[in-house]
C-alpha cells in the first residue's frame, strides 16, 4: 500500500507541474496580447 501511495503522489506532482506550466503559458500569452494591443 505504501508503494502505491508514493507512486500516486509522484503522479499527482507530475500532473500539477504540467497544469502549472499550462497556466503560466496562458498568463504569459495574455500579457503578450495586452502589450501588443495597448
Amino acid at each position: 500500500m505504501a508503494k502505491n501511495k508514493v507512486l500516486n503522489i509522484t503522479e499527482i506532482e507530475d500532473g500539477v507541474k504540467k497544469y502549472l506550466q499550462i497556466i503560466v503559458g496562458m498568463i504569459s500569452s495574455l500579457n503578450f496580447w495586452r502589450c501588443m494591443t495597448s
